[in-house]
C-alpha cells in the first residue's frame, strides 16, 4: 500500500512540475531549454560585435564552438571566429541562451554567403544606396552595409565580391556585408550562390536560382533527394561559370533549413508572406503570434509583408510561435 501511495505522490508532483513550467506548446516562458544548460536554441542574424560573438543582442561564448563557412568546417574556438567571420555577416548560431536572452553558449556558428561572384552591373538608387547584379541576383546596399575594403563608391563592374544579407519579400538581397575579393573576375575561380531551387528539370539536370541557370549533373548533392529539390528547397551552390550558366561542383542545403528543427528561435528576417498575425512567413519560416506576445518599437497592427523584424519564440510542429517581436523602422 505504501508503494502505491509513493507512486501516486510522484505522479502528482510530476504533473504539478509540468504545469508550473508551462508544458503547453505555446508557453510564454522564453527560457531556451531551461537556460544556459538547455538545448535546441538557434539565433540567426547579423554579427554586431566580437569578444566571443554577439548576434541579436545575445553574447555567445564561442570558446568551444565549431565554425562552418559554406558547409565546410574551418576550426574551433574564438580564434577561428576571428579568422573566418566578420562584422555584418548573417550567421546562424546553434547552442543555448539564458532566460533573458542576453548571454549564451554556442556549439556551432555557421556562415553561408548569399553570393560570391562578379559584379555585372551597379547603379545608384538613392542617397548612398546602390543596386548591384551578381550572378543574376539583385542586391541593394546602402549606408548601413559594411563594405570591406573601402566603401560602396569603390565598387566597380567586374569586381569579384562576397555578399551577405537578408532576402526580402521581393527576392532582393538587402546587403549587410560586402567584401571585395578581387578587382577583376577570373572565370576559373569558384563562385557561390544561395537561394531557392526553381524550375528543376531532371532531364537536363538543371535548375534556377532566380534567373541563374545551374547545371548540377557533375556535382556532389550531399543528402539531397529529387523530391527535396523539387520542393523549392533553399540550397548553397558552389561551382564555376560556363557559357552563361553555372556548372555546380557541390549543392548543399542552406543553413536556414535547420531553423525549424530547433526548439527555441531568435530570428532576424523580413516578413515574406502575410495573411494574418496567425499565418505569415518570416524569412523561410512559417509563423504565428502568441496571444500574449510582447512587441517592441511597434505593435501587432504594424505587421505586414515586407517589413523587417526580430522574432523570438518556440517552434511547434515546424511553426514559430512568436512571443517577442521587435519591429525595425
Amino acid at each position: 500500500m505504501k508503494t502505491w501511495r509513493i507512486i501516486g505522490f510522484i505522479l502528482i508532483m510530476l504533473s504539478l512540475s509540468c504545469f508550473l513550467s508551462s508544458c503547453g506548446s505555446e508557453s510564454t516562458d522564453l527560457v531556451a531549454g531551461g537556460g544556459i544548460g538547455g538545448t535546441g536554441y538557434i539565433s540567426s542574424g547579423t554579427i554586431t560585435a566580437f569578444g566571443s560573438v554577439v548576434v541579436n543582442g545575445v553574447t555567445f561564448d564561442t570558446t568551444e564552438a565549431s565554425v562552418f563557412v559554406g558547409g565546410q568546417e574551418k576550426g574551433v574556438g574564438n580564434q577561428a571566429i576571428l579568422n573566418y567571420l566578420d562584422l555584418g555577416q548573417m550567421v546562424l548560431v546553434e547552442g543555448t541562451a539564458n532566460e533573458e536572452e542576453t548571454a549564451g553558449l554556442a556549439s556551432r556558428v555557421l556562415y553561408m554567403p548569399n553570393v560570391i561572384g562578379p559584379v555585372a552591373s551597379i547603379e545608384d538608387v538613392g542617397l548612398r544606396a546602390k543596386r548591384l547584379r551578381v550572378l543574376e541576383q539583385t542586391i541593394i546596399a546602402d549606408g548601413h552595409t559594411i563594405v570591406k575594403p573601402g566603401d560602396l563608391e569603390a565598387l566597380k563592374e567586374d569586381n569579384l565580391i562576397e555578399v551577405s544579407g537578408l532576402v526580402n519579400d521581393e527576392g532582393v538581397i538587402r546587403a549587410t556585408y560586402i567584401r571585395k575579393l578581387a578587382n577583376s573576375f577570373d572565370p576559373e575561380i569558384e563562385i557561390g550562390v544561395k537561394g531557392s531551387i526553381q524550375n528543376l528539370n531532371l532531364a537536363t539536370q538543371t535548375f534556377q536560382i532566380n534567373s541563374l541557370t545551374i547545371y548540377y549533373g557533375k556535382s556532389k548533392l550531399a543528402d539531397l533527394t529529387e523530391e527535396e529539390m523539387g520542393s523549392g528547397l533553399w540550397v548553397y551552390v558552389r561551382g564555376k561559370i560556363r557559357n552563361g550558366y553555372m556548372e555546380a561542383s557541390e549543392v548543399i542545403k542552406a543553413y536556414e533549413a535547420r531553423i525549424t528543427n530547433a526548439e527555441w528561435v531568435n530570428l532576424e528576417a523580413f516578413i515574406t508572406e502575410f495573411s494574418s498575425d496567425a499565418d505569415f512567413k518570416v524569412g523561410l519560416v512559417r509563423a504565428k503570434i502568441h496571444e500574449h506576445a510582447r512587441f517592441e518599437n511597434g505593435e501587432r497592427a504594424d505587421l505586414r509583408k515586407g517589413i523587417k523584424i526580430r522574432i523570438r519564440g518556440r517552434i511547434t510542429n515546424k511553426i514559430l510561435v512568436a512571443q517577442r517581436i521587435y519591429i525595425y523602422k
